[in-house]
């Protein structure tokens, strides 16, 4: 998080190596809390695969996005999807795997994450 502020930070940085980086980075940071998740429900690689092709899309998306003709927008909605898909990813994961123990905090995340989900995918 300190790494994203930063990058965000910097004002010699063109604005769009900035989002780029920025879109790279929030994607990553969300994976990793995929991975916890999974860790901590003892599912281990459980959904891996579709946060690492997010990621691959991310990178190659914001590629062509930053040869493309400026955008802004683009870039934006791109990663507001990408969140989302991903927040939807671990919400499902949570869902599904909270065992008995962690019943009530694992549909409380769940139901948390869902929303970080319908925000990311609908807020543009």
């Amino acid at each position: 998080a300190v790494l994203l502020i930063a990058v965000a930070g910097f004002h010699w940085m063109p604005v769009r190596i900035s989002e780029a980086l920025t879109g790279v980075l929030a994607v990553s940071g969300v994976m990793m809390l995929h991975r916890s998740f999974a860790e901590l429900l003892e599912r281990g690689p459980l959904l891996r695969w579709v946060q690492r092709s997010l990621l691959g899309v991310m990178v190659a998306g914001l590629g062509y996005l930053l040869w493309a003709p400026p955008n802004s927008a683009r870039v934006l909605i791109l990663i507001a999807m990408t969140l989302g898909i991903q927040y939807a990813v671990i919400a499902s994961v949570v869902f599904r795997f909270s065992g008995e123990e962690m019943r009530q905090a694992g549909w409380l995340t769940g139901v948390a994450l869902s929303g970080y989900a319908l925000v990311c995918s609908c807020g543009r």
